[in-house]
């Protein structure tokens, strides 16, 4: 999950493009907003990625893979991909044989402390003008980074804090 979660942060601002998709634009564009939007729901917990989504077993990694592998593949289905996709995203069960049982299972090993450790208080003061104190704690010493967007998603500020 940390990988995934690293390449996320990487891809934010073609994911808002990504995800506000307008007009006419064919199933390859809607395929990548619909396996964005399942990575997105993943990395934010509302999905477990080995949640079965199919009465054959399949899991939500598997769909992820199988459908960034049509994505990546020239000639792939990728109406198929969409689909998929947006099944899973809608809490939805996947038709059995949809995705090929020998699919990879990609498991994600968090290399850092889980996000939910860390405990944010509130800032101080509120509301503030010109700055504010945001005390951060945690049960393990490591390296974080805090980013800090406005109020229309720009970043702010980054900063590695131990």
């Amino acid at each position: 999950m940390h990988h995934l979660l690293r390449y996320l942060r990487g891809q934010v601002v073609g994911c808002q493009d990504l995800l506000n998709l307008r007009g006419n634009v064919g199933y390859l564009a809607r395929a990548k907003q619909q396996l964005t939007t399942l990575l997105l729901n993943a990395a934010a917990g509302y999905i477990s990625l080995t949640e079965v989504i199919s009465s054959d077993g399949a899991t939500v990694s598997q769909a992820i893979t199988y459908c960034d592998n049509i994505i990546d593949n020239p000639l792939g289905d990728y109406q198929t991909a969409q689909s998929v996709a947006a099944t899973v995203n809608g809490g939805e069960v996947v038709a059995a044989g949809m995705i090929p049982p020998d699919t990879a299972n990609i498991a994600y090993k968090s290399q850092a402390p889980n996000v939910a450790s860390v405990a944010v208080a509130q800032n101080t003061p509120n509301p503030f003008n010109p700055q504010t104190t945001i005390a951060l704690t945690s049960p393990v010493r490591t390296l974080y980074e805090v980013a800090i967007h406005d109020v229309t998603g720009k970043l702010v500020r980054a900063l590695r804090v131990r």
